[in-house]
């Protein structure tokens, strides 16, 4: 039996945890616990904390926060494990057993002990390990407690097994020779059949001023609705669609996203581009190691309503309206990286509705704009150490940060002969 509430879901659920076993995992004797998952860390309301040697975290908010999507109370039988999420029961017996399924996975059981469950002010607290083995995960401590799950590796040659291959808990390898091309104009759509993968075909077929594309049914790639998936070209892939409005990838509503060594290109004349390199929307948890968001596109990154994402050692260059475009998104962080050519565009990094964005150890070359950064509506938006040479800026601020946002420039080369 579906629980119809939340409320009533909470209420089985402090009944099966107030007696799990209370087990050990090596931390600081007390204070805040960081929690990761899969490498990324796990932002909680209520954050796990440390008492007597025992983590103990928030259930519903850690449930949440790794893409729980329902509950279960009811016979042993009844406990339907749920694609994308994490489904429970207690046992009504009189055994005290709690038993969850993660992602669809095996159900596990944990037969409860006295004590380690407890609520407070509404939340419901419980000892970390049980609960997390309890779902499969596995446990580690190395200064904070770390939670993963295996994922299953797929090696791929062509785009049709690259979108086929996409799934939760995966790792998807190109394994081609280095500086292969795939080019979006060849992708038989045919052979592709993937829930997690979508085709949108309203795609404007236009050159931007050299008439039609010689490739008239143009489109791109929604991959949507995955969780802890990674693509990773080792030896250096390029991703090219040769669409002037087409984005090279796109992804929504996905949540512990990896792209590392890959270059996304428009393979049009610069300047005559609309699509974006890489385009994210309501997407959490997203590391960008290594890569080539090549224009002449839009933006090399937009994101839409997104948290917690990290370019680590990108090259965005080529660019034709922007570098980076953010709307309504936190925690967002590029560093050790670079801005490249990006010529005559309106602002070169900009943000509207957006939170604690950083900017860090990044060169910014050969590029001109109406400004540097244009953040509006924005809180915590600073540039930090980065090194800007042979640029033109008509303002390092498009809007004074004093009144409405805006970005702060701290330990930066380079800026007073760029605007």
């Amino acid at each position: 039996m579906k629980l119809p509430r939340p409320a009533l879901a909470m209420t089985a659920l402090a009944l099966a945890l107030a007696l799990l076993t209370a087990a050990v995992v090596a931390a600081p004797p007390s204070g805040e616990t960081e929690i990761t998952f899969n490498g990324f860390p796990l932002t909680l309301d209520s954050p796990a904390r440390s008492e007597q040697g025992t983590t103990l975290v928030p259930v519903e908010e850690l449930c949440a926060a790794i893409g729980a999507s329902g509950w279960v109370i009811g016979s042993r039988e009844d406990l339907t494990p749920i694609q994308g999420g994490v489904s429970y029961w207690w046992a009504e017996d009189g055994s005290h057993t709690f038993s969850a399924s993660w992602n669809g996975g095996p159900v596990a059981s944990v037969t409860a002990g006295e004590g380690g469950a407890r609520m407070e002010d509404g939340v419901l607290w419980a000892p970390l390990r049980p609960f997390a083995q309890a779902l499969g995960f596995s446990v580690d401590w190395d200064g904070r407690a770390e939670l993963s799950v295996p994922a299953a590796t797929v090696r791929v040659t062509t785009l049709e097994e690259l979108f086929n291959a996409v799934a939760d808990q995966t790792a998807i390898v190109l394994d081609v020779e280095p500086g292969t091309t795939l080019d979006f104009s060849t992708l038989d759509w045919s052979q592709v059949e993937n829930d997690h993968v979508a085709l949108e075909t309203d795609v404007d077929t236009r050159d931007m001023g050299y008439g039609e594309s010689p490739h008239p049914e143009a489109f791109d790639v929604i991959i949507h609705d995955v969780q802890d998936l990674t693509i990773s070209a080792p030896g250096g892939v390029t991703l090219s669609t040769p669409w002037a409005y087409a984005d090279v990838l796109k992804f929504e509503n996905c949540r512990r996203l990896t792209l590392e060594g890959l270059t996304a290109v428009h393979d049009v004349e610069p300047g005559f581009c609309v699509g974006d390199c890489l385009q994210l929307e309501n997407c959490r948890d997203v590391r960008v190691a290594g890569c080539t968001l090549d224009g002449s596109g839009a933006y090399g990154l937009q994101a839409l309503d997104c948290a917690g994402i990290t370019l680590e050692n990108c090259e965005i260059s080529h660019c034709t309206y922007g570098a980076v475009s953010l709307t309504n998104c936190r925690a967002v962080r590029l560093r050790e990286g670079v801005i490249l050519d990006c010529r005559d565009v309106f602002t070169l990094v900009g943000g509207v509705g957006c939170q604690d964005v950083q900017i860090e150890h990044t060169a910014i070359r050969g590029c001109t704009a109406g400004a540097l950064a244009s953040f509006s509506q924005s809180l915590r938006v600073s540039f930090t150490g980065c090194a800007v040479e042979n640029c033109g800026f008509g303002a390092l601020n498009g809007v004074d940060w004093t009144a409405s946002g805006g970005a702060v420039f701290l330990d930066c080369a380079g800026l007073e002969a760029s605007a």
